[in-house]
């Protein structure tokens, strides 16, 4: 599965950012953080953010989305949800050419 970016403006200092996305169940999921993985050339993210419900603006010229809702650094190191669905260390395995 392919990895996708999203744009994200940060509430706490207004920096903009690209973040990985992917869809996973169904749903488009931010990964913020990808930790080494169990495997050779493997990663897992340390925690997905559901976007499911949220507005997310298609066809951006430098990612494939934007998030017009602002999140904080706390949100995206797993410290708070802000009210979206945040799953730490999913079992997603990305490698050299898959995404579980």
């Amino acid at each position: 599965m392919d990895i996708l970016k999203t744009l994200i403006q940060q509430c706490d200092d207004g920096s903009i950012f690209v973040c990985d996305t992917i869809r996973w169940q169904g749903k488009l999921w931010l990964v913020p953080e990808w930790l080494v993985g169990p495997g050779l050339a493997t990663e897992i993210p340390a925690r997905v953010i559901g976007l499911d419900g949220l507005p997310l603006q298609n066809g951006q010229p430098q990612a494939d989305y934007l998030l017009p809702i602002p999140l904080s650094k706390a949100t995206l190191a797993g410290a708070t949800a802000q009210g979206l669905d945040v799953i730490e260390r999913p079992e997603i395995v990305r490698g050299a050419d898959n995404l579980q």
